[in-house]
């Protein structure tokens, strides 16, 4: 959880996922992630995805860069 917390304080690029509309890639420290967003608020608002594991977030981190789908 240590991890998540650092993670969460970086600054991180999301850039869109080719597979979801309400999915989004990132590299942080090596690794690959996915950020997938919820249908908020009855759910957490987004999850974040690596190899071995996921972990439900309640908030974005302040630094991350998100390009959110607008509807037109």
């Amino acid at each position: 959880m240590r991890y998540i917390g650092k993670m969460l304080r970086a600054t991180i690029e999301w850039q869109r996922s080719p597979e979801s509309k309400y999915e989004f890639t990132a590299k942080y420290e090596g690794r690959h992630y996915r950020l997938r967003l919820n249908d908020f608020p009855v759910e957490p608002i987004c999850t974040l995805i690596w190899d071995d594991g996921e972990q439900d977030l309640e908030e974005f981190g302040p630094n991350w860069s998100i390009p959110f789908h607008k509807p037109k």
